[in-house]
């Protein structure tokens, strides 16, 4: 059986362009991200704000209708013991 892989397009990061619907082109699928470093309840607060927020952001802009799933991430990054900053 030929199984057909997903059609991914990459398209690199300009900061200096900002979004515009009109150049959402072909409507492609939405995803949010969202990041906490520890299971402490204030960041679980921060989580499910973070959350409610990117959704109420895509109602607002009429991208809702395009929200396929979301990305939570717990503990990436974290250590116990990290180097000051230089």
């Amino acid at each position: 059986m030929d199984e057909q892989k997903p059609k991914v397009q990459v398209i690199p990061a300009n900061p200096f362009k900002r979004y515009k619907k009109e150049d959402d082109v072909n409507n492609g699928s939405v995803g949010i991200y969202c990041r906490v470093s520890t299971t402490e309840q204030k960041q679980l607060n921060s989580l499910s704000n973070q959350v409610s927020g990117l959704l109420k952001y895509l109602k607002e802009e009429g991208m809702l209708y395009r929200f396929q799933d979301a990305y939570i991430d717990i503990y990436s990054g974290t250590s116990e013991k990290r180097s000051p900053a230089n």
